[in-house]
Parts: C-alpha cells; structure tokens; sequence
C-alpha cells in the first residue's frame, strides 16, 4: 500500500492542499503513469480526516497527517510523485506555493 507523511516541523501548523490528480508511478524508463485519483485526503494520528483534496488540511505543529493510496498497482513502478500547494509562515512572508515530491519506492 503506497501513503506519504505530511511533519508540520517547527512552531506553526503546515496547511496543505494535496492535487488528486497530481499522482503519478515511476516507470525504470523514465516514463511517468498517472493513478486513479484519490477520493480521501490526510488522515490524523487519531484516525480523524484532515482532508487536503476538497478543502485544505491543517497539520497542527509537530503533528502528522497521512496520505493512503490503498489499491494502487505498482508493478514495475520505482517511484511515486505526489503534487499540491502548502501555506508557508515564520520569517517569510506568508504565501502559498505549489510542491512536488518524488519518493523511491
């Protein structure tokens, strides 16, 4: 079963929005295949729906959210990539930007 972690690392909450369509599979080649989109966003520790699909997810400080992916085929598959936006705070301005992740699997 293929999931990510959100960490909101630092003093203040990490606000995500996660891009359901922005889900792909690495192929050895290079080639990337898109995965059906999610229909369910970050979950707490708790079990408790943060979301990040239809609404933004707040991940408290210090907290984590997950993201499950369960029946996603991944054969032949070396690499996951996962995209959406993420609010920033602290010493910078406050803005909301995009992001992109790839993780080996």
């Amino acid at each position: 079963m293929l999931g990510l972690t959100i960490a909101a690392m630092g003093s203040e909450a990490a606000v995500i929005g996660l891009d359901a369509d922005g889900v792909r599979l690495g192929a050895p080649d290079g080639s990337w295949r898109p995965v059906a989109a999610p229909r369910m966003g970050l979950v707490g520790p708790e079990g408790d729906l943060l979301d990040g699909l239809y609404a933004m997810a707040t991940v408290p400080a210090g907290g984590h959210g997950a993201w499950v992916l369960p029946g996603v085929p991944t054969a032949d598959a070396q690499r996951l990539r996962a995209a959406g936006t993420i609010r920033v705070a602290g010493p910078v301005p406050p803005a909301t930007v995009a992001f992109t992740v790839t993780a080996e699997l």
